[in-house]
């Protein structure tokens, strides 16, 4: 169950994959060519096993700029 989280710009995709990333969240930004340009994402799978706090702490970090 792939979540996409689509982006205006690749590097904005690219900055929340790294901030994602040292949250200890893995999740990968994908760009163009493989999507179309404007529409840069991260994917962000969820399973049975994620807890609610990480859930609680993986939105408070997608909200913040």
């Amino acid at each position: 169950p792939i979540q996409p989280i689509l982006f205006k710009s690749e590097q904005l995709a690219i900055d929340k994959e790294t901030r994602l990333r040292q949250n200890g969240f893995y999740v990968k930004a994908i760009r163009p060519p493989t999507v179309p340009t404007g529409t840069s994402r991260i994917r962000v799978v969820l399973n049975s096993l994620h807890t609610y706090s990480q859930l609680e702490k993986l939105v408070g970090l997608l909200a913040k700029k």
